[in-house]
């Protein structure tokens, strides 16, 4: 039995893989698009971030820092109505935070997900199986059955210890274990 199924292979299911790795606990990361994402629905990492990111490796936060964009903080915007906008420079200013990484770091989510997945190969030999779809789940004695599809129709069932949801807010793992409402209904 696998200890540990990863679904999902954004930067929640990468980061938990790289952690998983760094203390030799055997895990596995499938994701359903054919690809990692080439466009961001995020770009700042904050300070807690950067200083995980040390604490694996100074590799790594170095390989992060190097294309990183430091920001000082968030500008907040007003609109008291229609025709009306203010705004707060810089509304919230974290260069004051008392901690290693003060400040945001501007890097688009892609890339931030690129910067894992590299060192997570580099330094592990592991990375997420793309194109491979999570179609059900069930429990079974000791852990978890998956059932995936992989690209070309191959069908797998893989036994897991543990399988852990890192797919997103339309998570096929909570729809599967009925945690959230299937969107077709």
């Amino acid at each position: 039995m696998l200890p540990v199924l990863i679904v999902g292979g954004g930067a929640a299911g990468t980061m938990l893989h790289l952690e998983l790795a760094r203390r030799g606990i055997a895990a596995r990361s499938i994701d359903r698009l054919p690809a990692p994402a080439a466009t961001s629905r995020a770009v700042t990492i904050h300070a807690r971030t950067a200083e995980i990111m040390e604490r694996i490796d100074q590799l790594l936060i170095d390989r992060y820092m190097t294309r990183a964009l430091p920001s000082k903080g968030y500008v907040l915007h007003f609109v008291d109505d229609s025709t009306h906008r203010s705004e707060v420079r810089p509304g919230l200013d974290f260069t004051t935070l008392d901690c290693r990484y003060p400040g945001l770091y501007l890097h688009g989510q892609h890339e931030t997900e690129q910067v894992l997945r590299d060192y997570l190969r580099s330094e592990h030999d592991q990375g997420t199986e793309w194109g491979v779809e999570l179609t059900g789940v069930r429990h079974i004695d000791g852990g978890a059955l998956a059932s995936v599809r992989h690209v070309g129709g191959r069908v797998e069932e893989i036994a897991a210890r543990y399988l852990v949801a890192c797919d997103g807010s339309n998570s096929r793992v909570r729809r599967a274990l009925q945690m959230v409402q299937d969107e077709s209904d």
